[in-house]
This record gives structure tokens, C-alpha cells and sequence, in this order.
């Protein structure tokens, strides 16, 4: 009889810590994430900052911004390294956004914006989490990642 006292209480321990740790595992992880989204969203918004500083050069030299990053290379303004979304396995580029307003007074005025979506530079992080602020972004009318620049102004 003591021995089978002894078993239960030794499956009820194991019960007690596997269910430790899934309860600590259930708060980390998206404490993990979030740290994680921080600093890959830091990293991607010098790149895009250095992007937009390439394509005012690039709007200097050529009166107009580039509607590519490859431009931008080819023209010496940016290094091929910055072109690629970082934490990204396929090398997917940045995306470029290019417009002309055309003022009441009749002057152009150049606009341009450069993005990474979530799904691309939080690749290999909690796919749930990903859908989660996607979503969340659409339906706040938000870009679903980092975009510096507007094609509204």
C-alpha cells in the first residue's frame, strides 16, 4: 500500500512541475517575442533610415528618387549589404514607394516611402504571434511592419 502512495505522489510531483514549467513557458514566451520584435524592428529601421538618406542623395543627383534599392546600388549611394530585409532567410529587399504630387502652384513635389512587412523580418519567431500583430496592425489601418516616409504628404 506504501509503495503505491509513494507512485502517486511521484506522478503527482512530476504532474506539479511539467505544469511549473508550461505556466513559466506561457509568460516568457511572449515576453521573449516582444523583446525580439524590438530589436529586429530597431535594426530594420536604420537600414530604413540609411534607405531614405540614399534616396534623398539619389533625389539630389537625379532630380527624382529611385524606385528600387538595386537603383540606389547601382548608383553607388547604398552598399548591396543594406539592400536585404535583415533576419530574413530568402533576401527579400526593402520595398520602395514612389510618387509625384503635384502642388496647386503646378510644382512637383517627389514622395517616397521605404518598407519591411512583419512577416518578413520577424521570420523564425512564434508564427501565432506574427498573424496576431498583423492583424491587429490591419485592423487598426496601420502598415502590418516599418515604413519610414509618406506618400500622403
Amino acid at each position: 500500500m506504501k509503495i503505491r502512495y509513494r507512485y502517486i505522489n511521484a506522478v503527482l510531483a512530476v504532474a506539479a512541475v511539467v505544469m511549473a514549467v508550461l505556466c513559466t513557458m506561457s509568460i516568457t514566451g511572449p515576453l521573449k517575442f516582444d523583446s525580439e520584435r524590438q530589436h529586429r524592428e530597431a535594426v530594420v529601421r536604420q537600414r530604413l533610415e540609411k534607405i531614405m538618406a540614399a534616396e534623398q542623395s539619389y533625389l539630389a543627383k537625379e532630380g527624382c528618387y529611385a524606385t528600387t534599392v538595386d537603383s540606389l546600388s547601382a548608383a553607388g549611394l547604398l552598399p548591396d549589404s543594406l539592400k536585404y530585409i535583415p533576419f530574413n532567410s530568402s533576401r527579400k529587399t526593402f520595398t520602395i514607394n514612389t510618387s509625384v504630387d503635384v502642388l496647386q502652384s503646378g510644382r512637383s513635389k517627389p514622395l517616397v516611402e521605404c518598407s519591411a512587412a512583419y512577416a518578413d523580418f520577424l521570420e523564425g519567431l512564434d508564427q501565432n504571434e506574427i498573424d496576431n500583430i498583423i492583424s491587429q496592425a490591419s485592423a487598426e489601418g496601420r502598415f502590418p511592419g516599418v515604413k519610414v516616409g509618406n506618400m500622403d504628404n
